[in-house]
């Protein structure tokens, strides 16, 4: 299920199992104690067994084949058995606990990562710098990361930025996030930038409400964090943009969402297709656009 689109950047989707921890509404109910429902298989004893086995290794083996099957069936569900008693446990931990919510989904979220770790999914591919070309707004806004300006050493202290990386999920499909953080514990954050058109002679619409719908519904569901800037934030208010993923980083592990603002003049409208396109025929873009960027990202063009 998609999440409801915002009509302004920045945006910011977040995926569903971290998203039930931050809106959990009610403290911890009492956890049922899990029941293992099958038997463990025992070969029958004493004269009658010793008969019985001799009567199947003489004229069939599927009393041998039934017994391990069945040995097979009861280790399996021993294994789910032990791993669901062990969450029963923290669970039950959690209710004696935490009857405060704040603290109980502060508490659940620290379980969801450092036990089950679900929010991991995805394989980074190293690829090369020309598979992996940035725009001029990538470009500038990955330089300014790498300062580590603001909020004292936060951004030190808790991600690496991931270079030179696509994602491969589960059915093999490639995506190429603009920059990648992964923060102490995990989390995988896709900081993306968008510009209302291509830099080429086309100036193909991009961007635009609606397009990138299916993308962000997909990292979110194989956990992933979607923050989302338009170009012209990234290049007029460019410690704004830094400190909102700051913001973003510490309301989640707060908890605390609704805690997070943003200032009016920080935000922008998304822009439709059509408006996209006579932006691309105005050069709106050059308009925002550092001289010496707009240039470099021209030159880029002509040897691609």
């Amino acid at each position: 299920m998609i999440q409801e689109i915002p009509k302004y950047y920045p945006e910011c989707y977040i995926p569903q199992k971290l998203n039930d921890i931050l809106h959990a509404d009610s403290a911890p109910i009492k956890p049922i104690k899990p029941e293992i429902l099958i038997k463990n298989p025992v070969k029958k004893k004493g004269l009658l067994g010793f008969v019985n086995s001799i009567f199947n290794n003489i004229f069939t083996k599927s009393y041998s084949k039934e017994f391990i099957a069945q040995k097979v069936k009861y280790e399996n569900a021993l294994n789910r058995y032990n791993k669901e008693e062990k969450k029963y446990q923290q669970q039950k931990q959690l209710y004696n606990t935490y009857k405060d919510l704040h603290e109980y989904r502060k508490a659940l979220l620290k379980l969801e990562m450092g036990e089950y770790n679900v929010f991991s999914s995805g394989r980074l591919v190293k690829t090369t710098n020309k598979e992996t070309k940035k725009g001029p707004g990538e470009t500038y806004f990955l330089k300014y990361l790498k300062q580590h300006k603001g909020c004292e050493d936060y951004f030190m202290d808790n991600f690496s930025i991931i270079k030179n990386h696509r994602i491969c999920f589960y059915n093999n499909k490639n995506y190429y996030p603009d920059i990648i953080l992964k923060d102490k514990h995990g989390i995988f954050i896709d900081i993306e930038i968008d510009e209302p058109y291509t830099t080429d002679n086309n100036h193909q619409a991009i961007h635009y409400i609606g397009s990138d719908d299916y993308r962000n519904e997909y990292f979110t569901l194989n956990d992933w964090i979607v923050i989302r800037f338009c170009e012209q934030q990234i290049f007029k208010h460019t410690q704004e943009c830094f400190d909102f993923i700051i913001n973003i980083h510490k309301s989640i592990y707060a908890c605390d969402l609704y805690a997070l603002q943003i200032f009016e003049d920080f935000i922008y409208p998304k822009w439709s297709k059509k408006q996209a396109l006579q932006w691309g025929q105005e050069n709106y873009r050059e308009t925002y656009l550092p001289y010496k960027l707009t240039k470099q990202q021209d030159k880029e063009n002509k040897t691609l």
